[in-house]
């Protein structure tokens, strides 16, 4: 029923737990497909350590990659659901049983994850668990843990999904977006997963490049919300175009004026949950203008004269403009009081 797909590279140090760990799984209906993707350290030989009918080894003579294991074990795997596991974490013992039985029960689930605990800062990470709110939540970050996500095989193979090699580094965010346009999504709000952090991570030796391809994702899921815009990659760092006081303000208001833009967009084609989308655009507009309160006084008293323009006024409305430009006056004036 299930399959749990493993790809390991150069894990000696905590893979044994990893794989004790699943063989440990109350629910035993399981195949397990470890991916060795051509380890250089001891991993190989301490998971042939391992006396259980339920392993399923397959070994590459050279190092290719996560992303090509990755997709190749959603192609020889054969549950009806497929369960991500890293070779650095522990899996709960009712983890399996917990998620198969969820996506049993709803068949309507495309993936799902579960809450995770953070070993080395003992912090639970608890996510949104209903299908809107994990989609709102991927604007920002990927609210999926990709080693807690349980897949619906055949939702995979009739849409033709699997990883983009040209999105690695965060090829779990970009897949998850994916399926959102199609499939819906969900997290059990159970702890299910000990997650480790270690120097060896991608999150680590790769972070540029994953903040590069994670500002792409976003992104492109910000602006499905209207397919008639084209996707603007510097979205999320508006201060990195120019250092101009006249620049700047006017780039940080034309993301303001494109939020509502594609806000009215999405009430009729409804990407996002209405309700939820329209406090996502507030909470960014507010994000924007708090960049704005970084600049000195006389940049910020600068600012304040392009608030009621006319362009402005047009799209976001006269009375919306002054209830922006308040609060901004306010923060100025009271900062601590507005930060109490």
């Amino acid at each position: 029923m299930i399959s749990v797909v493993m790809p390991v590279y150069n894990a000696e140090q905590y893979i044994a737990v990893a794989i004790k760990s699943i063989l440990a799984q109350t629910y035993g209906n399981f195949e397990f497909l470890i991916l060795e993707d051509g380890s250089t350290d001891g991993t190989l030989q301490i998971i042939n350590s391992f006396d259980d009918s339920r392993i399923k080894l397959i070994r590459n003579d050279a190092n290719k990659g996560i992303v090509y294991n990755l997709n190749y074990g959603l192609e020889v795997a054969g549950g009806r659901y497929v369960a991500r596991m890293d070779a650095d974490d522990i899996a709960h013992p009712e983890r399996l049983a917990l998620q198969y039985e969820f996506m049993e029960a709803h068949p309507d689930i495309a993936i799902c994850g579960t809450w995770f605990e953070i070993m080395e800062e003992n912090v639970v990470v608890e996510l949104p668990v209903d299908h809107d709110q994990i989609k709102i939540g991927l604007l920002d970050y990927c609210v999926i843990g990709h080693p807690t996500a349980m897949l619906r095989a055949d939702f995979f193979k009739t849409n033709n999904l699997k990883y983009n090699s040209s999105m690695q580094n965060a090829e779990d965010y970009d897949l998850w977006v994916r399926v959102a346009e199609t499939g819906k999504l969900a997290n059990l709000p159970h702890v299910l997963l000990r997650y480790r952090k270690h120097e060896q991570q991608v999150s680590k030796v790769a972070s540029s490049s994953q903040q590069i391809i994670t500002n792409i994702v976003r992104t492109n899921l910000l602006y499905s919300a209207d397919k008639s815009l084209a996707p603007d990659y510097h979205f999320y760092h508006p201060g990195s175009i120019s250092n101009n006081t006249t620049d700047f303000n006017d780039n940080i208001f034309s993301r303001i004026l494109l939020l509502k833009k594609i806000e009215i967009s999405n009430r009729n084609q409804q990407t996002f949950n209405p309700e939820l989308f329209r406090n996502y655009v507030q909470k960014k507009q507010q994000y924007f203008l708090n960049m704005l309160l970084k600049e000195s006084l006389a940049k910020n008293i600068q600012t304040a004269k392009i608030f009621f323009r006319k362009k402005n006024v047009q799209v976001l409305g006269f009375f919306p403009l002054v209830k922006l430009a308040l609060n901004y006056i306010f923060k100025i004036r009271f900062p601590k009081r507005y930060a109490g």
